[in-house]
């Protein structure tokens, strides 16, 4: 006989180990030619390297094995130190019922031809073999020969009794026979009625729990009963959990264990699974397609229902809120489930495996239900007259069928009508992320075989599925990022906080919501700042309802509104600027889904955006408040009436109004027959100018009331702003004086420090400067200024501006540039005074298509003809 093919690869502890294991078996398999059994040794290989790296901590030695004799191929999984130690002793007795794990194993057991586990002092080895059909060419063997005779055994036969014990519903022990009193010192009348459990020792070594063997349909194996006097007496035990006795009983053949080879199989006969369900080849063309994960799963339900020949297919995913199962696709005849899913019984994720239901008809008295890996059964198998443990491969619990074929009773959950059903979960990297679902109107219509097929294609799956679901969150999360950075930048350049409430509402609409507010917080009171519907329609309406309505709450759920059409799912969130609370957002969405994660993350982000948005809009509107204010009562509140003049004034401010400008003009009586106008510039803007501004006006006032020339209203205010201004600020003005002449017409004297000479305008379009620019006024000390007289004839037009009109720029030109101004103004000889002043103001805007940078004023002086 030729020795097998070996080989074998070390995987250190990580996530990439099972992967790696995944790739070296199925390159070593396919390499051999047994690429039959490639499907089941890959899956099964990745879920024992995942019980060694997570639950033992270490890394995995993964072997295999291609014996040619037996027609096999053999995949030993050895961790290098077991997570929990090994015990010197013999190994302590597992409580029935107590295992928690192995879901690794039992897809093992599910799916292998045979199994084991080996302990040693430093390593666990879990070994499986999967029979092949064919001998591979690669190995180059001989089919196996007939099952050799087994060896005289060295026991007495004396010694040899097959008893025979048979337990029903509950494990309670139905009957016992003589042969069992002979071997275990029992008579029938002392264990009839008890529970099988408190007779045997269950060795703790078993991968399964005594509950789960004994739901199983057929299994061979050893461990220990008690016997009359206390001692424990090993035993090996043929166990068969038979359908139609006594409504459905747990057969047990005992016989010592050193006549084990009675009652052992020496070569277990291979459970014949197909490779493979009938649809095998439609599903891996629908897991290749690209698409997203709706279309994908729409398409897996389709094909998964007629790989198991079911009515109805459902695929529930659970929801990221509450946890609860959802119908995510449904394919075939029947009612989609309406509503969630507990996830509990059959579709605990926690304990997920196989799961068969044979028949939920209540008038049938049994409901077989298979469980194919550990944990507690569900409670929809409590009426099984097998305590509720059905095993694999069992074919029910007797009674008569009466070929109806109406759906039952649902004892699952699931929420729709069937009377058979089986369930696989969607396991990825030891995760349960669903279940496949497949319900018939037939009772008996799945067993372990397409359980066995189902949970195949459930591993491609599970894989395709989290491969989307990850493409789908990137792409999400690429979809947020770039909705985030839109956001901020439209939210950046908006100084009303109304306008913001505006704009992050009509951003959410329809795109996340389908209708969504914001209140504001002014002064502990909350008032709606802004609502928005995605039917326009609604508008009205919506925003009737949240004014009239109380507020909402500062977060959490809310209701929907009473008179709004349609109902569904209201969030509040906080507008919070640090420990400021600014307002409130509400979001609502119509319909049954709810806010999902991710939603709930990015409304989140957004709110902090908008609570930094509203608070610099308040700051601004604050600031913007106060300097319209302080400029308010820095400029004339009434107007003069000078006798014999017309006169207009305008002054702009800059685009940017937040701050004070340092530009100002006044014109006010000084008693007698003098009229006293003033034009200056401050330099810099802010309170700062806006002080010296103030000290210039009233100054003014005080000195030409007093009975002071502009020469010296100049030189006093010069001194002034020198000793009381310490931070060296300064500004260009021109001062004058009016008296008007008996004959018509008016006398000027003025003085100009530091300004734009002022410009006369003729009646006959003459356009000349009226005056010498002088020294700014507080630049030095001991400066003398001088004033200039010229007679302001009638029709005749005295223009005087700041140099926001004179400076005012459009690229590289200003619009002074080449007497400009003068141009003009000689252009306006036949206006009068306020349309002079209109048309200057409106030239000076059209001059650049940028707004102004600095504040401009002009005030223009006209003297009129004499009354007759």
């Amino acid at each position: 006989m030729d020795d097998p093919l070996v080989a074998r690869a070390l995987f250190d502890h990580g996530s990439e180990a099972p992967s790696e294991a995944r790739r070296f078996v199925g390159a070593t398999l396919a390499g051999w030619g047994a690429g039959e059994k490639l499907d089941d040794a890959v899956l099964l290989t990745s879920e024992l390297v995942t019980n060694a790296v997570i639950h033992s901590g270490t890394g995995a030695e993964v072997v295999c094995r291609l014996d040619g004799a037996r027609g096999a191929v053999q995949v030993e999984v050895e961790d290098r130190h077991p997570g929990r130690p090994l015990p010197d002793g013999p190994p302590p007795r597992l409580p029935p019922g107590g295992r928690t794990r192995g879901r690794g194993l039992a897809l093992t057991r599910l799916l292998a031809d045979e199994w084991g586990v080996t302990y040693t002092r430093t390593a666990k080895r879990v070994w499986f073999r999967l029979a092949l059909a064919r001998t591979p060419a690669a190995a180059g063997v001989r089919a196996a020969g007939p099952v050799p005779a087994p060896a005289e055994p060295a026991a007495s036969m004396d010694t040899l009794q097959v008893a025979v014990i048979a337990a029903g519903p509950g494990h309670r022990v139905a009957h016992w026979s003589d042969a069992a009193r002979v071997l275990l010192g029992w008579n029938a009348r002392e264990t009839l009625g008890r529970d099988l459990g408190e007779l045997v020792e269950w060795p703790r070594e078993q991968p399964l729990s005594l509950g789960e063997t004994l739901g199983m349909g057929r299994w061979q194996g050893e461990c220990a009963v008690r016997h009359r006097d206390g001692h424990p007496v090993p035993v090996f035990v043929s166990h068969v959990r038979t359908a139609g006795i006594g409504g459905g009983r747990v057969v047990w053949l005992l016989a010592p264990r050193q006549h084990r080879y009675v009652l052992a199989d020496p070569a277990p006969r291979p459970r014949r699974l197909p490779e493979e369900l009938p649809g095998q080849r439609a599903l891996r063309e629908v897991l290749s397609a690209a698409g997203d994960t709706g279309r994908l799963l729409g398409g897996v339900a389709e094909v998964v229902r007629g790989m198991a020949g079911g009515d109805a297919c459902h695929i529930l995913l659970p929801r990221e809120d509450t946890g609860l199962l959802r119908a995510a696709a449904t394919s075939g005849a029947g009612p989609r489930p309406a509503g969630d899913v507990l996830p509990e019984g059959p579709f605990a994720r926690a304990s997920a495996r196989p799961f068969v239901v044979d028949d939920t008809r209540p008038a049938r008295p049994r409901v077989g239900v298979h469980a194919y890996a550990g944990g507690p059964p569900s409670a929809g198998a409590e009426s099984s007259p097998a305590g509720g443990d059905g095993g694999a491969g069992s074919a029910g619990d007797g009674g008569e069928d009466t070929g109806e074929d109406s759906a039952g009773e649902d004892q699952t959950g699931l929420g729709v009508p069937y009377r058979s059903l089986v369930s696989v979960p969607l396991l990825a990297e030891d995760q349960a992320l669903g279940f496949l679902v497949v319900t018939s109107a037939r009772p008996g219509a799945f067993d372990d075989r397409v359980a066995a097929g189902l949970q195949r294609a459930a591993h491609h799956v599970a894989t395709a599925l989290e491969r989307a679901r990850l493409a789908e969150a990137e792409r999400a999360r690429r979809g947020w990022l770039t909705f985030l950075a839109e956001a901020s930048d439209l939210l950046a350049g908006i100084l009303d906080e109304n306008l913001v409430a505006v704009l992050a509402t009509q951003l959410l609409v329809p795109r996340i919501a389908t209708w969504s507010a914001v209140y504001l917080l002014e002064d502990f009171d909350v008032r709606l700042a802004h609502a928005w519907h995605a039917e326009e329609r609604h508008n009205e309406a919506l925003r009737a309802l949240l004014a009239e309505g109380s507020p909402p709450p500062s977060q959490g759920p809310w209701r929907w509104p009473a008179g709004l059409e349609g109902s569904g799912t209201v969030l509040v969130f906080p507008i919070v600027m640090g420990n400021t609370s600014v307002g409130r957002l509400v979001l609502a969405r119509r319909g049954a889904d709810a806010f999902t994660g991710d939603v709930v993350r990015l409304t989140e982000d957004l709110c902090r955006r908008l609570a930094l948005t509203v608070h610099i809009a308040r700051q601004y509107s604050r600031v913007a408040s106060t300097s319209h204010i302080l400029q308010r009562s820095l400029m004339p509140v009434e107007r003069t009436e000078i006798p014999g003049v017309s006169c207009a004034v305008v002054y702009e401010p800059a685009e940017a109004g937040d701050e004070v400008g340092g530009d100002f003009y006044d014109v006010y009586a000084a008693g007698g027959d003098r009229w006293v106008f003033a034009l200056g510039d401050v330099c810099g803007k802010g309170p700062e100018a806006a002080a010296v501004t103030g000290l210039a006006r009233h100054a003014l006032r005080l000195l030409a009331r007093d009975g002071y020339g502009p020469a010296a209203i100049l030189n006093r205010l010069n001194s002034l702003i020198l000793e009381e201004d310490g931070r060296s600020r300064f500004l260009s003005m021109i001062c004058g004086e009016l008296r008007p002449r008996p004959d018509g017409g008016v006398r000027c004297v003025l003085g100009c420090a530091g300004h734009p000479p002022p410009l006369l305008l003729l009646p006959g379009g003459e356009v000349r400067a009226t005056a010498t620019s002088q020294l700014l006024v507080g630049l030095m000390e001991d400066e003398e200024f001088f004033e200039e007289g010229f007679d302001l004839e009638p029709g005749s037009t005295l223009l005087c501006v700041t140099d926001g009109v004179t400076e005012r720029r459009a690229g590289g030109r200003l619009l002074d540039d080449g007497d400009g101004l003068a141009r003009l103004l000689a252009q306006c000889s036949s206006l009068p005074a306020r349309a002079i002043a209109e048309r200057l103001r409106q030239a000076t805007l059209d001059f650049s298509p940028s707004p102004p940078h600095d504040d401009f004023a002009l005030l223009v002086l006209q003297a009129l003809p004499p009354r007759r």
